[in-house]
């Protein structure tokens, strides 16, 4: 249970900052429609390419 409430606090801040990053895209949307879009394409192309980073990684140390 030591583990649990440091577990929440992390969560808790994860859906701070989610929330947070939203509020910015809405914003920059509104100023530049089209602007959110644009920001999540690249950050799910960014996120492809971690991911493929860390497989290989994994495959390279036999995991």
């Amino acid at each position: 249970m030591s583990e649990l409430p440091g577990k929440i606090r992390v969560q808790d801040a994860a859906l701070a900052n989610m929330v947070t990053i939203a509020a910015v895209l809405e914003y920059l949307d509104q100023r530049d429609p089209g602007a959110k879009d644009l920001i999540e394409k690249r950050a799910r192309e960014i996120a492809h390419t971690i991911r493929e980073q860390a497989e290989a990684q994994s495959e390279g140390n036999g995991e």
